[in-house]
């Protein structure tokens, strides 16, 4: 499985002088995630921005159609920022609805290399609590879909 850190930032700002900041991120510096207790060193996308998800996803897709993967193991645990820290809970649905897009494109891509399916793998906090503090409502995953993730 292709390993995805949902979000992994190892840079201390944004900017062309941190060699492991994002293109996109400098690009867009209206993605990044704004805390609730203004500071202004958050490096994190925010997955609230369908630009963020759509931006992610094409790189998930060109990983699942143009190379020789049994598919992907989404990392929700490497610095488990999604969205602001106080919105959590309320954004999970973004989440969810962003899993489905995610389960979708791999069906696509399965059928476009003439496979029967490609898994869909996922790392998650260590408890249901801590996942919907980041915004990841894995029970509710699993419930509409028990296929859906590996």
């Amino acid at each position: 499985l292709a390993a995805i850190r949902m979000s992994a930032p190892h840079h201390p700002h944004i900017g062309h002088t941190h060699p492991l900041c994002p293109q996109f991120a400098i690009a867009n510096r209206q993605f990044v995630i704004q805390q609730p207790d203004g500071r202004t060193n958050e490096t994190a996308l925010d997955y609230s921005h369908a630009e963020v998800r759509a931006h992610r996803l094409n790189i998930m897709r060109e990983l699942a159609e143009e190379y020789d993967v049994d598919g992907l193991e989404l990392n929700f645990v490497r610095w488990a920022k999604h969205f602001p820290r106080d919105k959590g809970r309320e954004k999970a649905p973004v989440m969810t609805r962003y899993i489905g897009e995610i389960r979708a494109m791999l069906d696509a891509a399965a059928k476009k290399r003439q496979r029967d399916r490609l898994t869909l793998g996922v790392r998650v906090p260590e408890s249901l609590a801590a996942c919907l503090l980041a915004g990841v409502d894995i029970e509710t995953w699993v419930k509409r879909d028990r296929k859906s993730v590996v």
